[in-house]
């Protein structure tokens, strides 16, 4: 797995649905065969959360949200939740409920 494959990953946990977050978990812990198989079967989700990936590497400030002015993922001012990729504390504490989103996943994330 390159290092672009995993930013990609960590994008779809981060911004993807429930579907797009399971296939970036398969493909976090797949072997080099079974991530291609993942990027070929579902190459439009591929190829939308590369374009996230490319777009929060190249700009520190938070671009999907525009609802604060600080650096994504610092962890010494932005809240759990915007270091998560979410945009709204609700949605992120209904994801802790259901057990999407935990202090494993930001591991991931961040």
């Amino acid at each position: 797995m390159t290092n672009e494959d995993h930013d990609i990953l960590s994008a779809m946990i981060a911004h993807g649905g429930g579907f797009v977050r399971r296939l970036a978990e398969a493909g976090l812990i797949a072997d080099d065969e079974n991530l291609e198989k993942i990027k070929g079967a579902w190459p439009e989700y591929w190829k939308t959360y590369q374009a996230i990936a490319r777009l929060k590497a190249s700009k520190p400030q938070s671009v999907l949200g525009g609802l604060h002015d600080l650096k994504v993922g610092d962890a010494r001012r932005d809240p759990e939740y915007v270091r998560a990729g979410y945009t709204a504390q609700s949605d992120y504490d209904a994801d802790v409920r259901r057990g999407v989103v935990g202090p494993r996943r930001l591991e991931i994330i961040l």
